[in-house]
C-alpha cells in the first residue's frame, strides 16, 4: 500500500499533473491486477482499481475520475490488444470500459456522501449499511459499459454477456468493499485494546498480541488457502478479534490480507474454494469476500459506536459527578448563607405544612425567640407551643385569616399580638406565600416579624393626625367666626358708603370722602377674601366654577382698573390683546380675574417709571398665554423661588407693608388648578415678566351666559310693589338692605332672628325673603327649612347671606331649601342683579322719562344720531381721548354726569353709555365727529366729574 503515498505530495501540483500522475497510477494497479484473474489475464475476483477510483473521487473530488479514465482507457484496451485484437477495436472497448468505470466511481462517490455523508463511513452501522447499499448498486454501471462495449466490437458473444457481467459486477463490489475502505482508514491511528496508548508494560502486551493475532491469522490462511482445507471460516473470530481490538484501519487490513491470500490461493488452485467450474470457484471466492469484508466491517461499527456511547457515558457520567459536587457546594454554601441571614434578621423564618388535619412546623429559625420566649426547636416539636402564645382576642382572626388563604392559595399578610413569656404584648406580622404539594398538602413559606415599634409609631402618628386634624377644625372654626365677624361690621361699612354713593345730594368733596370708605372697606374685604382663600387652597377645597364669559370684556373690564391705577402713578400702561381670541371662553372668570389684578396691580406697584404692558395672545389650539411685563425694581434671583411663598415679601421694605404677601401664592395656587403655573422671570433694577399659559375653550353661548348689566342710574322697578323680608340679628345688616332697596320702591320687612322671621311670613305676603345664617333663637339653616314647610312658600325664592363664605355653608343652606347665596358684605350691583333675576324686575332708570313709564332710548336702543342734542366740541375732547384708549367704564360715567349737569343732552348720553356698553368704539367716533364746531358748552367740565369717579384700588 505504500504506492498511494505518493498522492500526498502531488495535492500542491497544478491539476494537469495530478490527472496524469492518476492516470500512470490507475494503469500499473490495473496491469497489476490483471494477474489477480483465474485464469491469469481472464476474470479477475477482486478488482482492486474499482476501490481506488471511489476513494479518489472521495478524497480528491470529481475532477480526478479523470485520470481514472485515462489510466483505464489504457488498461483495458492493453489485453485486447495483446490478444491480437485490432486497433480500433480495441481502442473502442477500452473506452467503454473506461468510461463505464469513471462514471460508476462518480455514482459511487456522491451515493456516499449523499447517503452516508462523510467520506469516512465507518464510525457508525448505519453509516456501513449505506455504504454497502451504495457501492452494490453503483458497481453495476461499469459491467454495464464493459459487457455492452466488448458486445459491441466482437469480443464477447451474446450468449456469454450475463455471465461476463455477473463477474465484472462482483469483482467491482469485492474491488470497493476490500480495497476502499483500506484507503479510506489509511491515516486513522491503529489502535490495540484502549484507546488511552500504550508505554512501558502496555506496549509490549499489545505487540505481543498483535503477533499472536498475525501468527494464527497466518497458520488459519495457510491451511485454509495453501492446503486446500476447508477451515476458511476459522478466519471469522480473527476477524472479530481484529474489530473489538484493532478499530477500522486493523480491520480493513485484516480484510485486504485475508482476501488477498484468498485470492492467491484460488489462482495456485490450493483453495478449498475451487470447484470443477470456474464460474462456481469464483462465486464462492466472491461470495466469502463480500460476507467477510461486510461483517467485519458492520461489527466494527458497532463496537466503535459502543465505545463512542461509554465515551459519551463516562463523560456525563463525570460532567454529572462534577455538577453535583458543584451543587452540593452550592447547597452547602446556600444552606450556611440561609442559617446565617435567619439567625440574624430582626424576625424568624418559618415552614408551616399542612398534611390532611394535621399542622406541623417543619422550620423555625431561632428569631422567634425574642418574639414570643419558646426557642424554634421546641415550636417545631409541638406547633401548639406557638398557638398558646396568640393573644386570645386574635386567635379567632388569625384562624379566620389562615382558612380564607387556604381557600385560594392568595399570599398570607396577617397582624395580630402575641404574647411573650414574660407577659409583655408585642405586635407581629406574618408573610407567606403558600403553595400546594402533588400531594396534597399545602406549605407556607414565610417571615414573622417584631412590629411592636411600629404599631407604636404608627399609633403616635394617628394621635399626630387627629390633633393636627382638630387643630385644623379649629382653625377654620376661627377663621369662619373672624370671617364673619369681620364681615358684619364691614357689610355696614361698605353697604352705607354705596348707599352714599347713590345718594344725589351728596356733593363732590364729601363724594370723594365716600369713595375713600368705600375703598378702604374693600381693601379690607380683599384682606379677609386673600386669607379665606389660602386657607381653603391648604386645606384643598377650593374648587373652580367656570362659566361663559365674552372673552373682550373680560378683559377690558380688568385693564380698567389697572389703568386708573397706572395714570395715577404716572407710568405708561400698554395693552396687547391679540385679533385671533375667541369672543367667549370658558373659564372662572372669577378667579382668573383674581389672578391677572394681581399680577398687574404687583407690576404696577412695583413700577416707579417706564411702564407695565400686559399681553393676551393665543398659543395653540385653546391654549391662551397671559404676560404682564414691566419696568420696575426687579427681584434678585435668590428671591425667585420665595416670591410665590405664603406671606413672603419681596423689595423694599416701604412696600412690602402694602400687601399681605399671600396674592402670588394663591394666585400660582389657583393657576395650578387650572392646569398651568405662573412662571418669572426678573433681573434687579430692570424688570420683571409674569407669564401663565391656560386652556380657554371657546363659549359659544357667553351672550346667555353673560350678566345684563344696567343702564345708568337705578331709580325705581316697573310694575307692582315687591315686598321683601330681611332676617339678620345685626340691625345695621338689615338696615343696609332696607336703605338700598327701600329708595328704589322696595317695601322691606325686618326679623332679628329666624323664629320673627317665619311669623312675619305667615302674617305677609312676601314676594322674596334674604336671611343670615348665624343667629341666636334659630338659625338661618332652620328658618329656611319651616319657610318651605308653609303651603304658600313653596315656590317663593330664598336667598342665604352670611359673612362666612365657607363651601359647607352654601352647600348646607342649599340643603335646607335656598335659592342662592349672597356672601356679606353685600355688593349692591349682586344684590340687585339677583332680585332681577329671580323677581323678573325691570328697572326704571334715571333719565327715562317724566315717569310715563315708557323706556327711555337707551334701553330700548340707541337712537338716532340726528334725533339728539349733541354738545358742542370742546365738550367732546375728553370723551374722543377716553375712546381713543378703550376706556369705556370712564365713558359710562363721563355720560352719566354730563347728563346730570345738563338733563338736555340726557338723550346723547344714554345712546354713549348704551354704545359704550357694547364696546362699539367706531360708532362712538362718528356720533362724536358729528358734533356742530359751534354748539353750546355744558356747564362745568365732565373730565373733572370723572376725576371724583375713579373705582376702587384693588389691593
Amino acid at each position: 500500500m505504500a504506492l498511494f503515498r505518493p498522492l500526498r505530495a502531488l495535492r500542491g501540483l497544478p491539476r494537469p499533473v495530478v490527472v496524469v500522475a492518476i492516470a500512470l497510477l490507475y494503469l500499473v494497479i490495473a496491469r497489476l491486477s490483471q494477474y489477480l484473474a483465474i485464469p491469469p489475464g481472464f476474470v479477475s475476483p477482486v478488482y482492486p482499481p474499482s476501490g481506488i477510483a471511489l476513494s479518489l473521487v472521495l478524497l480528491g473530488g470529481p475532477w480526478t475520475a479523470i485520470g481514472v479514465f485515462l489510466g483505464q482507457v489504457v488498461a483495458a484496451s492493453w489485453p485486447f490488444l495483446d490478444n491480437g485484437g485490432a486497433v480500433g477495436p480495441s481502442l473502442g472497448t477500452g473506452a467503454g470500459i473506461a468510461l463505464g468505470s469513471a462514471l460508476q466511481a462518480l455514482a459511487a462517490g456522491y451515493g456516499v456522501l449523499r447517503w452516508a455523508r462523510s467520506p469516512h463511513p465507518f464510525g457508525r452501522s448505519v453509516d456501513v449499511l449505506r455504504f454497502v447499499a451504495v457501492v452494490v448498486v453503483a458497481c453495476a454501471i461499469a459491467p454495464t459499459f464493459g459487457t455492452a462495449a466488448m458486445a459491441l466490437f466482437g469480443f464477447l458473444a451474446v450468449g456469454d454477456a450475463l455471465t461476463n457481467w455477473l463477474t465484472f459486477w462482483l469483482g467491482d463490489v469485492m474491488g470497493m468493499l476490500v480495497v476502499a475502505p483500506l484507503i479510506l482508514t489509511w491515516n486513522q491511528p491503529f489502535v490495540v485494546g484502549s484507546r488511552s496508548g500504550c508505554s512501558g508494560q502496555g506496549f509490549w502486551r499489545s505487540r505481543i498480541e498483535v503477533g499472536l493475532w498475525g501468527l494464527t491469522l497466518a497458520i488459519v490462511d495457510y491451511v485454509a488457502f495453501g492446503a486446500a482445507y476447508p477451515i476458511e471460516y476459522l478466519l471469522v473470530p480473527l476477524l472479530m478479534w481484529s474489530a473489538f481490538r484493532f478499530g477500522p484501519r486493523g480491520v480493513s487490513r485484516a480484510i485486504f490480507v485475508v482476501t488477498a491470500l484468498a485470492t492467491l490461493g484460488a489462482i495456485r488452485g490450493t483453495s478449498s474454494f475451487n470447484r470443477g467450474s470456474l464460474n462456481e470457484s469464483l462465486l464462492l471466492l466472491q461470495t466469502f469476500i463480500g460476507a467477510i469484508a461486510v461483517t467485519t466491517l458492520v461489527l466494527s461499527s458497532v463496537i466503535i459506536e459502543r465505545q463512542a456511547a461509554q465515551g459519551q457515558l463516562l463523560r456525563a457520567n463525570e460532567e454529572l459527578e462534577q455538577k453535583i459536587e458543584a451543587r452540593t457546594a452550592d447547597l452547602a454554601q446556600r444552606d450556611q448563607r440561609f442559617r446565617s441571614i435567619a439567625r440574624h434578621m430582626p424576625g424568624a423564618m418559618f415552614q408551616f405544612s399542612q398534611r390532611g388535619d394535621r399542622w406541623q412546623v417543619d422550620y423555625m429559625s431561632d428569631g422567634i425567640f425574642a418574639l414570643t420566649g419558646v426557642t424554634g426547636e421546641a415550636i417545631m416539636a409541638d406547633f401548639n407551643r406557638f398557638i398558646e402564645r396568640l393573644h386570645p382576642d386574635d386567635l379567632d382572626a388569625y384562624v379566620a385569616s389562615v382558612e380564607g388563604v387556604l381557600a385560594n392559595l392568595d399570599d398570607w399578610t396577617y397582624e395580630g399580638r402575641i404574647i411573650h413569656l414574660n407577659g409583655q404584648v408585642r405586635w407581629w406580622q406574618g408573610a407567606s406565600t403558600p403553595c400546594r404539594t402533588d400531594s396534597g398538602d399545602t406549605v407556607f413559606y414565610g417571615i414573622l416579624s417584631d412590629i411592636t415599634e411600629r404599631k407604636a409609631s404608627e399609633l403616635a402618628l394617628a394621635e399626630a393626625a387627629e390633633a393636627a386634624a382638630a387643630a385644623n377644625r379649629a382653625k377654620s372654626e376661627f377663621l369662619a367666626n373672624m370671617s364673619h365677624e369681620l364681615r358684619t361690621p364691614l357689610n355696614g361699612v361698605i353697604g352705607y358708603a354705596q348707599i352714599l354713593q347713590r345718594s344725589p345730594g351728596l356733593d363732590t368733596e364729601y363724594r370723594s370722602k365716600v369713595d375713600v370708605i368705600y375703598q378702604c372697606g374693600n381693601h379690607l374685604l380683599t384682606l379677609i377674601n386673600d386669607v379665606l382663600d389660602l386657607s381653603k387652597i391648604e386645606a384643598q377645597k377650593m374648587e373652580l366654577y367656570p362659566t361663559e364669559f365674552h372673552l373682550r370684556a373680560f378683559l377690558q373690564s380688568v385693564t380698567e382698573i389697572c389703568r386708573i391705577r397706572a395714570d395715577l402713578k404716572g407710568i405708561a400702561f400698554n395693552v396687547r390683546i391679540s385679533d385671533d381670541l375667541p369672543e367667549g371662553a370658558q373659564a372662572d372668570e372669577k378667579r382668573l380675574r383674581q389672578v391677572l389684578l394681581n399680577l398687574l396691580g404687583n407690576a404696577i406697584k412695583f413700577t416707579d417709571r417706564g411702564g407695565v404692558t400686559f399681553s393676551v395672545v393665543g398659543v395653540s389650539g385653546d391654549l391662551v398665554r397671559f404676560e404682564v411685563r414691566d419696568t420696575g425694581i426687579g427681584i434678585e434671583q435668590e428671591a425667585l423661588d420665595l416670591v410665590f411663598r405664603p406671606f413672603e415679601q419681596t423689595g423694599p421694605t416701604r412696600r412690602q407693608t402694602e400687601g399681605t404677601g399671600l396674592g402670588l401664592a394663591i394666585s400660582q395656587r389657583i393657576v395650578e388648578l387650572m392646569g398651568s403655573e405662573i412662571r418669572v422671570e426678573s433681573e434687579l433694577g430692570t424688570g420683571s415678566t409674569f407669564w401663565f399659559e391656560i386652556p380657554l375653550p371657546e363659549a359659544l353661548e357667553w351672550r346667555s351666559a353673560g350678566r345684563v348689566t344696567t343702564q345708568g342710574r337705578i331709580v325705581g322697578i316697573r310694575g307692582p310693589q315687591r315686598t321683601l323680608l330681611v332676617i339678620d340679628d345685626k340691625w345695621e345688616n338689615r338696615a343696609v338692605v332696607k336703605e338700598l332697596l327701600t329708595p328704589l320702591g322696595f317695601r322691606v320687612i325686618e326679623a332679628a332672628d329666624g323664629s320673627e322671621g317665619v311669623q312675619r311670613a305667615q302674617e305677609t305676603q312676601l314676594d322674596l325673603v334674604i336671611t343670615d345664617l348665624l343667629m341666636p333663637v334659630m338659625d338661618g339653616f332652620e328658618a329656611i327649612r319651616q319657610l318651605r314647610s308653609l303651603p304658600c312658600f313653596g315656590d317663593r325664592p330664598i336667598i342665604a347671606s352670611s359673612a362666612s363664605v365657607f363651601d359647607q355653608d352654601r352647600d348646607q343652606s342649599e340643603q335646607a331649601g335656598s335659592d342662592d347665596f349672597l356672601p356679606k358684605p353685600v355688593q349692591a350691583d349682586e344684590l340687585i342683579d339677583k332680585l332681577e333675576t329671580y323677581l323678573k324686575l325691570e328697572w326704571i332708570y334715571e333719565g327715562d322719562g317724566n315717569g310715563d313709564g315708557k323706556p327711555s332710548p337707551a334701553i330700548a336702543d340707541a337712537a338716532p344720531a340726528e334725533a339728539l342734542i349733541i354738545p358742542p366740541r370742546d365738550t367732546l375732547h375728553d370723551l374722543e381721548d377716553l375712546v381713543h384708549r378703550g376706556n369705556f367704564k370712564a365713558i359710562a360715567r363721563w355720560a352719566t354726569t354730563l347728563a346730570s349737569q345738563d338733563p338736555q343732552y340726557m338723550p346723547f348720553c344714554d345712546t354713549v353709555s348704551h354704545l359704550a356698553q357694547e364696546f362699539r368704539d367706531a360708532e362712538l367716533l362718528s356720533l362724536i365727529h358729528g358734533a356742530p364746531s359751534d354748539g353750546e358748552s355744558s356747564q362745568g367740565s365732565p373730565a373733572d366729574a370723572l376725576a371724583l369717579e375713579a373705582p376702587p384700588t384693588v389691593g
